[in-house]
């Protein structure tokens, strides 16, 4: 089960006199849970031999304690006649690094050379920060460059956080003439999601082939058999 910052433990502490003489002056303390809720038999801070006292405390997880993958404390039972027990306990916690990432461009169609921009965001949906963050975009003249996000804890992508970047595409007049869509596919990859993890964007290739032709003649006019006519064309591809 996943387990995220803000979880709560709730430990439950038992100590028992286990000798033959009554125990007085009886404490049980755990600085990890502050103030705890005990249950004593008769009086508190005194165990006949055979009963027990039960305490109860809750922790509520940090987000180091998710990275670290565990939470350990120490509780410790003391009493006028004996030395301090403590009894150590670890909490697994379990880690599940997620990264989601998205990918948008600004032109749903081209048809002629120009820009394409695209807006990517890559997410931390786990429940552990990430480091060694890698962006690529093989298909992106320009970029991606980070544009926004990472402002908490410089280098880290968060647990929540969304970091947003930017990155070109040059259209060319080949890519035109081909007439394929196209296609770019961003990859992120952390140390933590090695992966990768990617999203696409595509625009598609319009193509609309069209030839103009315009005719002229030289002269324009003549009253002479025998007279000659040039002819001149223009073809443009429109």
């Amino acid at each position: 089960e996943r387990a995220d910052a803000g979880d709560k433990i709730n430990y439950t502490i038992t100590a028992k006199n286990e000798g033959n003489v009554t125990l007085t002056g009886v404490t049980v303390v755990d600085p990890l849970l502050g103030t705890l809720s005990c249950t004593w038999p008769a009086t508190a801070g005194t165990l006949l031999p055979g009963q027990s006292v039960s305490c109860t405390g809750s922790y509520t997880l940090l987000q180091t304690d998710i990275n670290a993958g565990e939470r350990a404390n120490t509780a410790t039972a003391d009493s006028d006649q004996t030395p301090p027990t403590e009894t150590p306990n670890k909490v697994p916690l379990p880690q599940t690094p997620k990264l989601t990432i998205t990918k948008t461009a600004d032109k749903a169609t081209v048809s002629a050379p120009g820009t394409i921009t695209y807006t990517i965001t890559v997410t931390n949906t786990g429940n552990v920060d990430q480091t060694n963050v890698v962006l690529t975009d093989a298909f992106a003249t320009t970029g991606p460059t980070k544009t926004g996000g990472d402002a908490t804890d410089p280098g880290v992508l968060n647990v929540g956080e969304v970091w947003t970047y930017t990155a070109a595409h040059t259209v060319t007049q080949a890519e035109i003439n081909a007439g394929a869509d196209l296609v770019n596919t961003a990859s992120v990859a952390t140390l933590q999601v090695p992966g990768p993890t990617n999203a696409s964007a595509t625009t598609t290739v319009t193509r609309d082939p069209k030839l103009t032709i315009v005719k002229s003649a030289s002269p324009t006019t003549y009253s002479t058999v025998g007279t000659t006519i040039n002819y001149s064309y223009l073809v443009t591809n429109s």
